[in-house]
């Protein structure tokens, strides 16, 4: 079917990715660091020093590098608990190339850059939590190619396909049979 042929599924790093990035001064002391991802409920925050990212953070810094050596969390920086350099991917690579990086660097997150920019974090978590709607997407797209149709409101909740100009297609979330926006 040559329509269904041109459906791309490409889920691209910038759709799914977590922004604004969340920082901390390199000067902030590690109980400040740890109190602001609990806050937040985040797993990493990006040390940056005059408007440049110098490194991260995350949570298994604090154990290893803080908790582990019984260190004083209010005597220790950022600075001396980053994991420096920042590995980075361009906004524009898809999640499957970003899990290979993350892979390939045995990191769990990675710095999303738009033109040399940080504008955003994707960390292995995110890719796994979108997987069971790409699995979807696929069989999906493999049903819309061989002709075959799903009934009508199957799907109540998830990421759907929305056919668009016979070259593109967007993933909507959908709630209940409802449009809830853009996945």
């Amino acid at each position: 079917m040559a329509y269904g042929s041109r459906i791309k599924t490409k889920v691209l790093l910038r759709d799914v990715m977590n922004s604004p990035v969340i920082t901390i001064s390199p000067d902030a002391k590690a109980d400040a660091v740890a109190k602001k991802m609990s806050d937040l409920g985040v797993g990493s925050l990006i040390v940056v020093q005059k408007g440049t990212p110098i490194g991260i953070i995350t949570d298994t810094d604090l154990v290893e590098k803080v908790v582990a050596k019984n260190a004083k969390p209010n005597t220790i920086t950022a600075s001396k608990i980053l994991s420096s350099p920042l590995k980075t991917i361009d906004f524009m690579e898809d999640l499957p190339e970003a899990a290979r990086l993350i892979r390939k660097q045995r990191v769990k997150r990675l710095g999303v850059v738009r033109n040399g920019n940080l504008i955003g974090i994707i960390s292995l978590s995110d890719i796994l939590a979108v997987t069971p709607e790409l699995m979807e997407i696929v069989s999906e797209k493999a049903r819309i190619m061989t002709g075959e149709s799903r009934r009508a409101g199957a799907m109540s909740k998830g990421i759907v396909i929305v056919a668009g100009d016979g070259q593109q297609v967007s993933m909507r979330r959908v709630q209940d049979g409802k449009s809830c926006g853009a996945a």
